[in-house]
């Protein structure tokens, strides 16, 4: 069952305010969603968040990168910090306890990656 009213159209009715063409105020098409759906800085951050994370998966997926890269990690951090960020307006106790995991996880890995690597330098 679906509550009336509840849309964003019905929103924008009730509240009179008129939608933002994208190609009356040639906007690219990020900036014309964030004004459209009205996106807080939580959110926008969050959303790179999920950005980072879903580049560094299709990077290491598509074999561009290996797990090995630095950039992978860079990319896994990224996505966790800002994740965290966003969630500290946005609160969801799943989703936080996952986050900080994958971040400790990413961070732990990699520092064992660099030492065993030095080792093997050494040698």
């Amino acid at each position: 069952m679906a509550f009336a009213g509840t849309g964003l159209k019905e929103r924008r009715k009730r509240d009179g305010r008129r939608r933002i063409s994208q190609e009356k105020h040639n906007l690219p098409f990020w900036i014309w969603i964030i004004l459209e759906f009205e996106m807080s800085m939580p959110d926008i951050v969050g959303l790179l968040g999920a950005a980072f994370y879903l580049t560094a998966y299709a990077l290491l997926q598509l074999r561009i990168l290996t797990v090995d890269d630095f950039l992978v990690t860079v990319l896994n951090v990224a996505g966790g910090v800002a994740l965290i960020y966003s969630l500290m307006w946005n609160f969801n106790l799943g989703s936080l306890i996952s986050q900080v995991a994958w971040l400790i996880i990413t961070v732990v890995g990699y520092a064992r990656f660099r030492m065993i690597s030095r080792r093997r330098a050494a040698q």
